[in-house]
């Protein structure tokens, strides 16, 4: 049972009320405010034939560019937003313009609509807006007829504190879809897609921390034509490496849309994966240092263990926070990658049922490179959860080599504690002794000292009166 338009258009074409309202809520944090600089930065792949005259004729076969191969005057002076290709049997034309108002956006969406076009949209850091306005955007979405739901990807972006979302959300993949007037019956000949990646870089600011996750969006749309194929990409925040293995995609194939679509997606993997290695080789070596100090700390001495500063102890729970990311980070990717492989081969399968070498898949590059970027994302994540372990474990024993020095430091306090009540007994009998012979002091007292007043008093009757004296006897 075929499903009506109105579902079609409403899961898989526009976005839902909810997102709506959440993207329009932040928008003011997603965007350039007016008075900033806003621009975006598209480039046209020209498959030109170049005649003698300067001219261009795109209707000309090969052959006739063949023919003057050898002519001297075939090749014309590149412009200054353009470059040409200068081997095989066509010259391609790579134009590059950076548009910074919603007038050029509509002139050159126009101009360009029926070849290969790649736009960059850049922002200045991860936490930044993007270097475009919500009107440059809305008009970037209308004039490249982008489906609404790759707005969604936009939410990764904008000026923010930290890194609220780390999981990505789901690939979208549909045929068709930008273009709601195309037949039912040939939007098998085209589709359109969107999805994000996370991704590490070096960041070239500090050393104690030189590495930095960062996030870029993509949009692709390939549809087919009354004047033949044409093909859209739209790359958010990408890095410097992607954006330069795309101008060279671009500069060294002599006709793109000729080619598979997906090839630009396995451009774009291979330079966001290839990173991940290294960053997991140094969060290996971080990790090790921790570890070694806890292994060479010893609980006899007087200060047993260095990481009873707080700032040290802080650091093997924030690397078993970011370890936790990452697997996040991974499992994503690969759920994305998958996605994109199983939606490759549902349209590729279908546009080539014919051949069974595309049957099979045996001999398709794109399959095969897609599931070795799956093997390779899931060994990164096995390693990354290796780490976790490892972290784990190092987070138990320090916490064991503190409860032994604690209890080290109240053995110690315990012996304080009975050499005070020894220092403090023989206090107490010396105190006891004293009182003693206070004791023995005080009866002599009391026997001689009433005689010797008796005595005194009789000697003062056998002589004359004197005047009155206090007597005192000791």
């Amino acid at each position: 049972m075929q499903t009506s338009s109105f579902l079609e258009k409403a899961l898989f074409h526009d976005q839902n009320s909810a997102t709506c309202d959440y993207f329009e809520s932040r928008a003011g944090q997603l965007f350039a405010q007016p008075k900033e600089r806003s621009y975006l930065e598209l480039h046209v792949q020209r498959p030109s034939r170049k005649l003698p005259d300067g001219t261009v004729d795109s209707d000309r076969s090969f052959t006739i560019v063949q023919k003057y191969e050898a002519d001297p005057d075939f090749h014309p002076k590149p412009s200054t937003n353009s470059w040409y290709r200068e081997d095989g049997p066509s010259r391609t034309q790579i134009e590059r313009w950076r548009i910074s108002d919603v007038v050029e956006l509509k002139h050159y969406a126009a101009e360009s609509k029926h070849c290969y076009r790649v736009c960059f949209v850049d922002q200045r850091h991860s936490y930044s807006r993007l270097h475009l306005t919500a009107t440059m955007f809305d008009a970037l979405m209308t004039e490249f007829r982008i489906f609404p739901r790759f707005k969604e990807f936009i939410l990764l972006f904008g000026s923010k504190r930290g890194d609220n979302e780390i999981a990505l959300p789901q690939l979208r993949f549909r045929r068709n879809l930008a273009r709601m007037d195309i037949p039912s019956e040939k939007r098998d000949s085209g589709f359109e897609c969107a999805y994000g990646l996370k991704y590490v870089e070096l960041n070239k600011r500090s050393s104690r921390n030189p590495w930095s996750i960062r996030q870029t969006a993509i949009y692709h749309q390939h549809a087919y034509g009354q004047q033949g194929k044409a093909s859209t990409c739209l790359f958010v925040a990408p890095s410097d490496r992607t954006k330069l293995s795309i101008e060279r995609f671009m500069r060294e194939s002599s006709d793109i849309l000729a080619s598979n679509p997906f090839e630009i997606h396995l451009i774009v993997l291979d330079n966001l994966l290839a990173n991940w290695r290294p960053y997991i080789i140094y969060l290996t070596e971080k990790i090790a240092e921790q570890s070694d100090k806890l292994l060479v700390a010893s609980i006899d001495e007087k200060n047993p263990l260095q990481l009873l500063n707080i700032e040290e102890r802080q650091v093997l729970k924030d690397f078993e926070d970011l370890l936790i990311d990452v697997m996040l980070i991974l499992d994503s990717t690969r759920d994305t990658i998958s996605s994109l492989l199983n939606n490759y081969q549902s349209y590729w399968y279908s546009s080539r049922h014919e051949s069974r070498e595309y049957e099979t898949g045996e001999n398709d590059l794109i399959i095969i490179a897609l599931r070795e970027r799956i093997n390779e994302v899931s060994s990164s994540s096995r390693k990354i959860d290796t780490l976790h372990r490892k972290v784990q474990g190092s987070i138990k024993l320090l916490s064991s080599l503190l409860d032994l020095g604690n209890g080290n430091s109240l053995k110690e306090l315990a012996e304080e504690a009975r050499q005070e009540n020894i220092t403090m007994r023989k206090l107490t009998e010396k105190s006891t002794q004293d009182a003693a012979a206070v004791k023995v002091l005080t009866m002599i007292t009391l026997i001689y000292l009433p005689a010797t007043v008796v005595s005194v008093s009789e000697l003062s009757h056998n002589q004359p009166p004197i005047p009155f004296r206090l007597l005192i006897v000791r």
